[in-house]
């Protein structure tokens, strides 16, 4: 085991064999696309529409709970959300290899046996879909960059909101106000009165993007100013506060977007795209993953210089993180990939508090001064006064070198 301070601030710990995961479940095919929970159960959604669902508690997956939406369903799976509320997932499809009238579909599913998916067709092929906290809405945009609101389970449109065009294609004059650009993700605020739309490759300059705004008041959708983000954006996702967006860019850093106020700087987090984010629900730590088959453990306080903190980074076995989820009591958390697996991390592998404690036995003393001052005062540029590294080790005049 090795132990190093680094010019950044952090104290990284190296084991042979560190903490394992508590479980890797399952024994899919696809690579796991969604993560979601359900009463008591944990889903994952692979790119072929098939479920699994998991026991958090004995983290045992039975035979009898895999099932695979029916095979008209598992071809051109583009975006897949959850609705809590309807315990089902909405699906949103690229059917444009078909080369019929409509390149898009949206299907709402309930995962059982036998159970037959609720469906309707989109002109354009769906680029990402995401379901309102509370009521029985999906929202969805198009690649084409067309937005709009289905009702759930039925897939109606929302009376009282149209779909609308969001971006004007390149050198069509008729969209008022529109700029050319790519859709990305979209996202509900946890309230549920506000709707975000990632736009990227503004006008054709690739590292141009934003965040369109949206307020909702349960029936119409309003536009307000939009968010600058500065990087192409890959992912997003809020707090339950809604107060601060973090995004994840296409090149691998994090930005922190607060709904109020300035964003952070990037955060140069992984070495390819962020793929996903999720908060814990007190809003403390935010986890990424990306694609180089890491995910980032990040210790986060609003009041802070640094407002972001890297507690340690976590690795799959192989491939890409596409998705991750935290479970209610926020005890851990669960991620997914290219490896058709869902892997567990509970707390004592990632939290502060565990990582120091597994650093004080494996040294089992305090800093020494020379030690202290690569840790605090070179990076701050200014001296600082030693303190304890751990309080209930000896004083630093009673530790002896090991």
């Amino acid at each position: 085991m090795i132990a190093t301070a680094n010019r950044d601030g952090a104290i990284r710990i190296y084991q042979l064999n560190p903490p394992s995961r508590q479980r890797a479940q399952g024994n899919g095919i696809d690579a796991v696309v969604r993560l979601a929970f359900s009463d008591s159960a944990v889903l994952s959604f692979d790119s072929e529409g098939r479920v699994g669902r998991f026991d958090p508690v004995s983290l045992k997956e039975k035979e009898e709970d895999k099932v695979q939406i029916p095979s008209d369903f598992q071809s051109g799976i583009k975006t897949v959300g959850f609705h809590n509320q309807i315990k089902s997932f909405v699906i949103g499809y690229d059917l444009s290899f078909q080369k019929k009238p409509f390149a898009g579909q949206l299907a709402v599913w309930e995962p059982y046996p036998n159970s037959s998916p609720t469906s309707c067709p989109i002109k354009e092929a769906v680029r990402s879909v995401n379901c309102h906290p509370t009521k029985l809405i999906a929202a969805f945009v198009t690649l084409g960059g067309t937005l709009g609101l289905r009702t759930l389970p039925e897939l109606q449109p929302v009376p009282t909101q149209p779909d609308l065009k969001i971006i004007s294609e390149s050198g069509t004059p008729g969209v008022q106000k529109r700029r050319t650009g790519n859709v990305g993700r979209l996202v509900w605020s946890n309230a549920g009165d506000t709707l975000l739309v990632a736009l990227n490759h503004l006008d054709d300059d690739l590292n141009s993007s934003e965040i369109l705004r949206f307020k909702f008041d349960g029936q119409a959708l309003t536009e307000i100013d939009p968010l600058p983000a500065g990087a192409p954006i890959y992912s997003m996702q809020l707090p339950l506060d809604d107060r601060s967006l973090a995004i994840g860019t296409a090149g691998g850093a994090v930005i922190l977007v607060p709904l109020a106020g300035p964003q952070t700087h990037p955060i140069v987090a992984h070495d390819g795209a962020v793929t996903s984010l999720s908060w814990t629900p007190d809003g403390t730590r935010l986890f990424s993953g990306g694609a180089d088959g890491s995910v980032k453990v990040w210790d986060y306080d609003p009041n802070g210089k640094n407002k972001l903190t890297l507690a340690i980074t976590l690795r799959h076995d192989t491939g890409s993180v596409y998705a991750s989820v935290v479970p209610p009591d926020g005890a851990g958390v669960y991620t997914a990939g290219d490896s058709p697996r869902v892997f567990y991390w509970p707390k004592t592998r990632y939290s502060i508090g565990a990582i120091l404690d597994r650093a004080k036995k494996m040294i089992n003393r305090n800093m020494f001064g020379p030690e202290w001052v690569r840790y605090a005062e070179s990076n701050l540029g200014e001296p600082r006064a030693y303190e304890k590294t751990f309080g209930d080790l000896p004083d630093l005049s009673q530790s002896q070198p090991r």
